[in-house]
Parts: C-alpha cells; sequence; structure tokens
C-alpha cells in the first residue's frame, strides 16, 4: 500500500471517527431517559460509587433514591417487560415531570429508603469506577445533567471502536482497500452500535475491549 493510499485512508477513518463522535452525540441527546437497555441500573452504580466513595457489598442491592424517583418523573418505572406500554411525551420542549428533576432533595443521591432494586450493583466494577471519576467532575447539576454527561462519556468511550474496526479489516484483507474501509464504515453507521454507545452502559467498552 503506498503512501498516498495510507494516508487518504487515515483520513477516511478520522472522517468515520467524527461522524461516529456527532451521530453519538445527537442520539444521546435524543433518546428519553432510561430508554437504554438497563441504563438506570448502570447510572446507578456510577452514582453510587460517587456518592459514598466506595465500591458496593453485599448489602448494598439498592438503587439511590434519586434514580428510583427518577423511573417515575420520567414514566419509565411501568415499561420493563410491559412492550405494550408508552413512556409519556409533551408536546413542548418541556418534558412531563421535568422541572421535578430539579427539586429531587441532594440527599436522595444516596439514601435508599425508597429501596428500588438493583440489578447490577454488584457487577464488575472498571467501567463504573472509571465513570464515577468523571460523575465527580460533572456533579453540580441535577439528575438529567448528570445522566448527560455520563452519555457523551460513553459516546467517547464507544467511538475508536470505528478504529479498531479498520485494523482489524486491515489484518483480514491486507491487499483490499475497499473492505479496509467498507467494514470500519459498517460499524460506523450500525444502528445497534449507534444506540448502545449513545446511553449509559457498559456495553460500548466491552465490544471496544473485545474487539
Amino acid at each position: 500500500m503506498s503512501r498516498l493510499s495510507t494516508h487518504r485512508e487515515a483520513w477516511l477513518i478520522a472522517l468515520l471517527c467524527l461522524i461516529m463522535l456527532v451521530k453519538g452525540v445527537l442520539w444521546s441527546l435524543a433518546f428519553p431517559l432510561w430508554q437504554g437497555p438497563d441504563e438506570d441500573d448502570h447510572y446507578a452504580v456510577i452514582q453510587f460509587i460517587a456518592e459514598t466513595g466506595r465500591l458496593p457489598d453485599e448489602g448494598d442491592e439498592w438503587l439511590p433514591d434519586e434514580v428510583t424517583l427518577s423511573r417515575e418523573l420520567a414514566d419509565v418505572g411501568r415499561l420493563p417487560y410491559a412492550p405494550e406500554q408508552r413512556q409519556a411525551f409533551s408536546r413542548t420542549l418541556v418534558g412531563p415531570g421535568e422541572p421535578a428533576f430539579g427539586e429531587l432533595p441532594p440527599e436522595t443521591r444516596y439514601t435508599t429508603e425508597l429501596q428500588g432494586v438493583g440489578k447490577l450493583m454488584h457487577a464488575t466494577p472498571l467501567y463504573y469506577v472509571v465513570a464515577a471519576g468523571v460523575y465527580r467532575l460533572f456533579d453540580g447539576g441535577d439528575l438529567l445533567y448528570r445522566a448527560q454527561v455520563q452519555r457523551l462519556l460513553a459516546v467517547l468511550i464507544g467511538t475508536p471502536v470505528v478504529i479498531v474496526a479498520y485494523l482489524i479489516a486491515g489484518q483480514l484483507f491486507p491487499q483490499n482497500g475497499a473492505m479496509r474501509l467498507t467494514i470500519p464504515t459498517l460499524v460506523a453507521f450500525h444502528p445497534q452500535m449507534s444506540e448502545i454507545i449513545a446511553v449509559v452502559s457498559v456495553d460500548g467498552l466491552l465490544i471496544l475491549c473485545y474487539s
């Protein structure tokens, strides 16, 4: 492969990464709160670690009260395992119950009196510890703000999978420039990949590391 060809491919991969990044940011803003797979549970672990300064132990099985309350405010508490249900939306720029997020008491970030069950409190902590560090840097806003910060972190972590796909394609098709570019392009525009890196989830990091 000539130097010119390598340079051209590098620019195209950089463009794909930029597209992946912008697309992820836009989707992260478009998806309703907690509509990602187990998104509220992933976020709850991050918030627990950031607010308490420790990892969950065997006795920590409840969601922070703020997350439990947010499920009702966002009208998603009744959605799991009920595909016939639909989340309520507003005809204005402000969603139903959205102002109430700013009124949640600060102590609900770490209290668990409502005993909402957390499914991922004892999951492998690597991603959550890193995300908790970012949480501490941007912990001044309400839950909607903090959840959006975590979504943007997921976008940043998931975007490099385009580069990994290109490197893998280079190993599989060293003499075929079209295939080297087709595979990362398919990854960059894959609908499921676009969704999973735009919500709070460990899956983007898992896909990146496995790749």
